[in-house]
């Protein structure tokens, strides 16, 4: 298969400022976060489970996430989704709240 040198297979920006977690590109381009998704739930379990601030909603949409990850095929929009209410509710606490970023992150890169 020959390559044409004129196909970009990079990132280009043109002026403005890019923030990104992340990043594969090229072809069968992969990220690895180094901590799988599994391993990141954990974390934000022993998070949570040292933490008294936060909502007990906090704990409860963890579980979900970590069960949706356990099926055998993931929906992908309801896992978002309750990554996002996640997000939202750990916001007001660094750690908790970069852990949980971290999943997205890992998350993005294995459903993609």
């Amino acid at each position: 298969m020959s390559e044409n040198p004129s196909v970009n297979k990079g990132f280009q920006v043109f002026g403005g400022t890019v923030n990104t977690g992340p990043v594969a590109i090229g072809d069968n381009a992969q990220v690895h976060t180094g901590q799988s998704p599994v391993e990141l739930v954990d974390a934000i379990r022993r998070l949570l489970a040292a933490r008294d601030d936060l909502p007990p909603e906090a704990a409860e949409v963890t579980e979900e996430v970590a069960d949706e990850l356990g099926q055998e095929t993931v929906d992908k929009g309801r896992l978002a989704r309750l990554l996002d209410t996640l997000v939202k509710l750990v916001a007001p606490v660094e750690p908790v709240a970069t852990a949980v970023s971290d999943l997205s992150n890992a998350v993005a890169a294995i459903s993609s």
